[in-house]
């Protein structure tokens, strides 16, 4: 999506769940069902978060009024997993639920053919794109998930790297599905966890081609300069590649209490960083005219670290501090948080240092 928040022609359906489910093209505008409610936790926009009993978003046919490109096409979003059960669906297109068939595209589990979170297209029978990540893989962290149907066949992609394709390229063959379900399918296969921004488009996308650049997942560094805070714009002196989520999250229109927050960075490989930090330019999410450096520090893995924007310092600290939902990461990974004022904004971004 451009910065400027215009809409792309390509856009078919967005949904932002920011406090509603409408569509930000104002085409489709979906219903909430059961006990769905939308959160909005510290450092992230908002989000559905789904029970996995009977909670969904119905958006009807994205497809249809106006008509729409069905030979190729793409549905993204932004996914965290609460618990993996054989079967769940973030997606699907077909019958109501309930209906017990679904025609269209298909992006989750099914146990019938493959126990990977995979993306599917009808055509009589189902053509699976298999990306081989097991979904408890996607439990307790935010994974950005993609699948594309069009001239390429049919591709799963998972937090900007290609997992997995298949030659199919016929599109969809049902013009008239009832609609799509979000967080289910027609089969009641529901999702437990949370669903952050859901994009449709009616062109095949590429994470490789600028619209949505990464060529590893998200957050990681791995020798490589890269933003790693979600609202680090152009002109962030650690930023080689436009790695960026969206839609930007602006931590000062949160509902602070107070004018002190921590907010989640990323998971990093251990090793060195520095880190730079910047007073926002007033008005410019993301923006600052003012980086400073600090460090280099040294992020051991199995550890999570807060980082105090006001007084450059860094600490480990245990994750239950930060939040009691948390707990320690693997020994091949380190997680920063930030401590930065709402009421003095300023951008983060980090950057591999020299080696130890």
């Amino acid at each position: 999506m451009p910065a400027n928040g215009e809409i792309e022609e390509t856009v078919v359906a967005l949904y932002y769940f920011d406090g509603d489910a409408d569509d930000a093209t104002g085409q489709h505008p979906g219903e909430l069902f059961g006990n769905v409610s939308i959160v909005a936790e510290e450092g992230y926009a908002p989000a559905l978060k789904l029970d996995g009993s009977g909670d969904y978003v119905r958006v009807g046919n994205v497809h249809q009024n106006p008509t729409r490109d069905l030979k190729q096409g793409s549905i993204e979003m932004w996914v965290r997993l609460e618990s993996a059960p054989k079967d769940f669906v973030l997606a699907a297109s077909g019958r109501e639920y309930g209906g017990s068939y679904d025609d269209g595209f298909y992006l989750g589990t099914h146990s019938r053919y493959s126990k990977n979170l995979v993306f599917m297209i009808w055509a009589g029978g189902w053509k699976v794109a298999d990306s081989g990540i097991p979904p408890e893989d996607l439990i307790g962290e935010w994974r950005h998930v993609m699948g594309t149907w069009g001239p390429r066949g049919v591709e799963i992609w998972v937090d900007g790297v290609l997992k997995g394709t298949n030659p199919h390229t016929g599109g969809l063959p049902n013009p008239n599905y009832a609609t799509v379900l979000i967080g289910t399918d027609s089969w009641r296969s529901d999702t437990h966890g949370l669903i952050g921004s859901v994009v449709i488009w009616d062109d095949q996308r590429s994470l490789s081609d600028g619209d949505f650049d990464r060529s590893e997942e998200v957050g990681l560094v791995e020798g490589r300069p890269k933003c790693a805070d979600f609202d680090c714009r152009e002109g962030a002196p650690c930023q080689s590649l436009d790695l960026l989520p969206w839609p930007v999250v602006d931590y000062t229109d949160l509902g602070a209490s107070s004018t002190d927050r921590n907010t989640a960075g990323c998971l990093l490989d251990p090793g060195r960083y520095i880190i730079w930090s910047g007073k926002r330019v007033s008005g410019y999410i993301g923006v600052s005219d003012d980086w400073k450096a600090y460090g280099p520090f040294t992020l051991k893995g199995g550890t999570s670290y807060l980082f105090d924007v006001s007084a450059g310092t860094l600490k480990p600290v245990a994750p239950e501090e930060l939040n009691s939902m948390l707990k320690e990461v693997g020994l091949s990974q380190a997680r920063l948080w930030y401590k930065r004022s709402t009421a003095d904004p300023h951008v983060l971004c980090v950057e591999m240092g020299d080696a130890p």
